[in-house]
């Protein structure tokens, strides 16, 4: 008798355990931004749907949805989701992860387009799914499964990538954890500042260094491709070289001297990425831009006492290195590079850098 009541509290520990790593999720209501009461139906609905698909696939605690709509009312007052209202209703309610969205009419007033968005309270994330169209006919109804279906199909390729699934039923359901671990998965956009070190190669500018700054987005659809912008300062000197040109009066000079130079590029940038793994991603970068700079000549032996030169025009700038993605929003990088300065490369300066980017 003794032992069969141990084996029932063990067994009621467990269980109480599990619950507790169990992910507490509120779905809300799809905020109704048509304009027209008369798709009201659609937002109670659609939450419904997700939850009927959710619990067919995962196992999780569904926060009661009466109070916990509630308090997101008072939170959002006819808005959408976003970081700052997600962390609010999460911490008010009590959830790990907070669904909702919104329903509004496109331009034509022909179709209904359906939002959905997705807080993960542990990574501090929203997730914004794309946008699902559906014409205002008799397959409305078909809306809330497609809405349903994308959540799920989130949601699943998350807990996969925290852990291998766990089967604890016949129907092979995934238990929802807490906490999700930062993926480049997941991310959008990246704001990146980096430093380098280079030595022209080709001509006589020497050795140098730069400091940047870049924007990177991800394409929604490709999101193994990004582009964006950048903008970096640059210098360096180069010592006892060979010097011979003729200045801006049209005197001739020669003589071994001291080059000093700095400049400033601008660039557009278009990248394809390697992810392998949550947090590891390899990439190659390509940035064609504007460069404008000058340098000063000072002579230590020969016929000139100095002067100043300007150049600019194309450039174009290449990467290729890797980033590790160390907290939830924090990566660092490690790069090579390679810099083409002017229309036929007169200049090629070739280095590497180090990099610290912020995530989204």
């Amino acid at each position: 008798m003794l032992r069969r009541v141990l084996v029932l509290l063990l067994f009621a520990f467990t269980l109480s355990i599990q619950a507790e790593e169990l992910a507490r999720v509120v779905i809300l209501e799809f905020v109704n931004k048509t304009g027209s009461n008369a798709y009201g139906y659609l937002s109670s609905s659609i939450a419904g749907a997700v939850d009927e698909s959710m619990k067919s696939r995962f196992e999780y605690i569904r926060i009661e949805p009466e109070s916990a709509q509630k308090k997101a009312n008072t939170i959002l007052i006819g808005g959408t989701l976003n970081e700052r209202n997600a962390a609010r209703i999460a911490g008010d309610t009590g959830s790990d992860i907070v669904i909702s969205g919104a329903i509004s009419k496109d331009e034509g007033g022909a179709e209904i387009e359906i939002t959905t968005t997705i807080y993960l309270a542990t990574a501090k994330k929203v997730i914004e799914l794309d946008k699902i169209h559906n014409k205002i006919d008799s397959t409305i109804f078909k809306a809330t499964d497609k809405v349903a279906g994308a959540i799920v199909e989130k949601i699943t390729d998350l807990a996969r990538r925290q852990e291998e699934p766990e089967e604890v039923n016949s129907r092979k359901k995934i238990r929802l954890s807490k906490t999700f671990e930062p993926s480049w998965f997941d991310k959008t956009a990246e704001a990146t500042f980096y430093i380098s070190a280079f030595k022209d190669t080709k001509s006589n500018l020497g050795k140098g260094g730069l400091l940047g700054a870049a924007y990177r987005k991800h394409f929604s659809s490709l999101q193994w491709l990004h582009w964006g912008i950048g903008g970096s300062l640059f210098g360096g000197n180069n010592e006892d070289i060979q010097i011979s040109g003729v200045d801006s009066l049209g005197s001739t000079f020669s003589g071994t001297g001291n080059i000093d130079y700095g400049g400033i590029i601008l660039e557009g940038l278009l990248g394809i990425e390697w992810v392998l793994g949550d947090r590891l991603k390899f990439f190659y970068e390509v940035g064609p831009g504007w460069h404008g700079a000058f340098q000063v000549l000072s002579s230590s032996t020969g016929s000139f006492t100095g002067t100043t030169d300007t150049f600019g025009g194309l450039s174009i700038t290449n990467k290729i290195g890797g980033a590790l993605l160390v907290f939830n929003q924090v990566a660092v990088e490690a790069y090579g590079t390679i810099i083409y300065f002017g229309s036929a490369g007169q200049n090629l300066l070739t280095g590497g850098g180090v990099a610290i980017t912020f995530t989204d």
